[in-house]
């Protein structure tokens, strides 16, 4: 029985390194970031609500704050969704744009780092486990990371080798 609980928490870790990383089929975040004009990511298109600039900084903030639970830090949850969108529409210089990427990028080797014990509890999120936290990241990413493959798209901005999704 215990070697089946080892290799069930292998393939949860694989499951969860796969979404975090776009294995399978999630897209990979490197991909969708790769080539993209930094004045790009400011645009709104017709009937969208974010910028690709809003997006990914909406994606930094709850990677952060998930790693703040992985840490067993005590973050402060927002008293509305929309406190986690900053209204800078876009960024003012393309290393503003790079170092926004490269946030996003490391928080999610950080993340990666945090892999361990998954099924120990959350110290701030009372019986939700390390496991869950990651998987709702992973979720939260996949849907955002859709949005801004969608957006380069209706912006004319995706280039056919990055592929539907790998």
């Amino acid at each position: 029985m215990e070697w089946i609980l080892l290799e069930y928490g292998r393939y949860v870790r694989q499951t969860l390194l796969n979404g975090l990383h776009g294995r399978g089929s999630h897209v990979n975040p490197a991909n969708v970031f790769g080539d993209l004009n930094w004045r790009l990511v400011g645009e709104i298109p017709h009937g969208i609500q974010h910028s690709i600039w809003q997006i990914v900084n909406h994606m930094i903030y709850w990677q952060e704050f998930s790693l703040a639970l992985l840490t067993d830090d005590t973050p402060r949850t927002p008293e509305h969704a929309a406190d986690t969108w900053t209204d800078s529409v876009s960024p003012t210089s393309e290393s503003e744009w790079l170092n926004a990427v490269n946030t996003f990028l490391k928080g999610l080797h950080a993340v990666e780092g945090s892999m361990d014990n998954l099924d120990a509890t959350v110290a701030a999120r009372h019986g939700r486990s390390r496991a869950e936290v990651i998987g709702m990241l992973v979720g939260h990413n996949s849907y955002h990371l859709g949005q801004i493959v969608f957006l380069r798209q209706t912006l004319g901005a995706w280039v056919p080798s990055l592929g539907d999704t790998w």
